[in-house]
């Protein structure tokens, strides 16, 4: 899983031919290493060599033997997270997160709104009607590797808030005046009125209320 353990490794058992063709067997060493995170570590032989012949006889005053150290590289592991937009937004003059928290494994979710934002590990939001599109990567922790980057993201998602719908509630006449009624919109600015005629097009409107 990307971590070192710690421990010591059984005593080995190792045979050689010597040059006057007869073969021993040496044991009494192991190896012992220690380590928490992805790296490198050193990997210690401890103990006794134990020399002996053919006939189990020990004969290690014979024989210089000596272990030398080696060393463990530990790698590290593949980190992994998704992304959700959330869906059904709508327009009310407040901020809205525009993805939910992804889960991730061995590190952080980055994200970066549209191609101009800055990388962040907050979640981003938006105010505004609009369709918006979040980057996203993982920045692997110590012993993870990183999913994508900010050069080249791991991938993106895209949300829209819709704008706010105005309900028209009555349009009354009386002595040559029309009187407009709708619902009103949370934290609107103001309203534009339009007014078309038979066989014409809105193009400006008549009456801004603010």
């Amino acid at each position: 899983d990307g971590n070192a353990g710690e421990g010591t490794g059984e005593s080995a058992v190792t045979s050689f031919t010597a040059s006057n063709g007869k073969i021993y067997t040496v044991t009494g060493m192991s190896a012992e290493v220690t380590g928490t995170n992805a790296g490198e570590y050193v990997v210690n032989v401890i103990g006794t060599p134990i020399v002996k012949d053919a006939d189990g006889n020990d004969v290690t005053a014979q024989f210089a033997v000596s272990g030398e150290s080696g060393k463990l590289t530990v790698t590290k592991s593949d980190s992994s997270g998704e992304v959700t937009a959330v869906s059904g937004l709508v327009y009310d003059g407040k901020a809205k997160a525009l993805v939910t928290a992804g889960k991730t494994e061995g590190g952080t979710l980055m994200y970066r709104l549209g191609t101009d934002g800055k990388w962040q590990q907050d979640i981003p939001e938006a105010t505004d009607a609009g369709t918006y599109k979040i980057y996203y990567y993982i920045k692997g922790d110590d012993n993870h590797k990183d999913d994508g980057s900010e050069k080249e993201p791991k991938g993106s998602v895209e949300t829209t808030i819709k704008k706010a719908t105005i309900n028209l509630k009555s349009v009354t006449q009386k002595n040559n005046k029309v009187q407009v009624r709708w619902t009103k919109v949370n934290e609107a600015d103001g309203y534009d009125v339009y007014v078309r005629y038979c066989g014409s097009k809105a193009k400006k409107p008549v009456k801004t209320i603010k």
